[in-house]
């Protein structure tokens, strides 16, 4: 099976031969790549100029890479994400055989029948849910919770200032045919079924969705909300202000159409809903005017903003909201890839860009410039305010963005491979 990492933003590769004079002037070596590298899980600290991870194939094995060498051998690695202080500290669930070990820094844990997603706790640590003996249990650093019949990945809730001694760790779990969920040594009310916890903070609680019988909700700490027959995408505004069900968010189903419940207002009713973001940290807007999400009224997909519907497309992935202009003058400059047919643009607000194959994560600045990667066949490019570059590459590890060291105006930051080399790129590309 091929690992994958999701700490990358683009897969990485090299560049082609154009403009040689021009890529000496603007391009840093920033290390040796191992053999067999799959360039699509290289990880990069762009802060600090240097490779996080990879991973790479030794023989018929996976080893993950890192500036201190090679970790040990598996089948099968998943998971992989940071789990320290240092760029080489991570995590990872690695196989070997039928066996699964949790891989964190300084430790290998293991043999498992199975196991979970790791996920940091701080200083190193770990909580995970693994399976041994038949039964399903939780360990939170040197902690294990259990046994249960099922279990779901644990949710960190860290409280700021605090050390991983004070983090709360709350995870779904099933015993004697009923879900509840766990929080720290806290069991939850029973249900026919939970989804996992989600947490907000200041003011500080928990809302997960549940169902009993043929009706779902969403329980925020112990008060029920309004039923319906299917509860999908769950949010938590992080920053709207107000009461607990003021900054809950979610997608419920009532018959065959999708509503938007966003506090205490629901939105129009689609075919379809997909996940619900934030766009805006002003505390005094409703979750109504602060959210985003991707609906589908018949064919046509479509993007919500603010309460405001974009123009339809085939397909829309997912959007980069930047606030443009100051203070309350600022207006929401809204950019979206959405495919028509079978190629990709990037949109800007409803303004379309040129079409490419594929088209990557778009970066924003709040002065209303643009970049992203996009493909041509097999060949990337470095998109400018909706102008292609002429240089090519095979892949791009990281970027493009606007350098933050540089003032976000003119400099462009982007890591991609060259054979065996990892290189950090910077174009300088003035506003037209």
């Amino acid at each position: 099976m091929r690992p994958c990492c999701l700490a990358l933003l683009f897969c990485a590769a090299a560049a082609s031969g154009q403009d040689r004079k021009r890529d000496a002037a603007s391009d840093k070596l920033v290390t040796t790549l191992p053999d067999g590298v799959d360039p699509s899980t290289i990880a990069v600290n762009a802060l600090t100029n240097r490779l996080r991870w990879c991973l790479a194939r030794d023989g018929g094995s996976w080893k993950v890479f890192t500036a201190k060498g090679a970790g040990p051998s598996f089948d099968e690695i998943r998971g992989l994400l940071p789990a320290g202080g240092a760029d080489e500290d991570c995590a990872y669930a690695g196989r070997r055989d039928r066996e699964w070990f949790i891989v964190s820094p300084g430790a290998c844990k293991g043999p498992y029948q199975d196991v979970g997603r790791p996920v940091p706790l701080g200083e190193g640590e770990v909580a995970y849910r693994f399976k041994k003996d038949g039964e399903w249990r939780v360990s939170i650093g040197e902690n294990v919770r259990g046994p249960f019949d099922e279990v779901g990945d644990p949710v960190v809730r860290p409280i700021t200032g605090s050390t991983r001694n004070h983090n709360v760790v709350a995870f779904r779990a099933k015993s004697g045919g009923r879900w509840f969920v766990m929080e720290n040594q806290s069991k939850g009310a029973p249900h026919d079924d939970v989804g996992d916890p989600v947490y907000r903070m200041k003011p500080n609680f928990m809302a997960y969705r549940a169902r009993d019988g043929e009706k779902c909700f969403v329980m925020i700490e112990t008060k029920k909300g309004e039923t319906f027959d299917e509860i999908g995408a769950l949010f938590v505004h992080p920053y709207v202000a107000g009461a607990a069900d003021e900054t809950v968010c979610y997608a419920a189903r009532t018959g065959a159409k999708w509503v938007v419940v966003a506090g205490r207002t629901k939105s129009e009713a689609y075919d379809e809903v997909g996940a619900i973001g934030w766009i805006t940290a002003d505390s005094g807007r409703p979750a109504s005017e602060a959210i985003s999400y991707p609906a589908r009224v018949g064919t046509s997909w479509f993007l919500v903003v603010g309460g405001r519907r974009l123009k339809g497309h085939d397909e829309v992935g997912v959007p980069n909201v930047m606030p443009v202009g100051d203070g309350r003058e600022a207006t929401n400059r809204v950019t979206c890839p959405a495919r028509d047919g079978r190629r990709w643009k990037m949109m800007t607000d409803d303004a379309a860009g040129p079409e490419f194959d594929a088209v990557g994560t778009p970066f924003c600045t709040l002065s209303g410039r643009l970049t992203y990667a996009a493909r041509e066949g097999e060949a990337w490019h470095v998109v400018v305010d909706q102008r292609k570059l002429p240089e090519t590459y095979e892949h791009i590890v990281f970027g493009p963005r606007f350098d933050a060291s540089q003032g976000f105006e003119d400099h462009i930051l982007l890591f991609f491979v060259r054979g065996r080399e990892l290189w950090r790129r910077e174009l300088v590309v003035p506003r037209k």
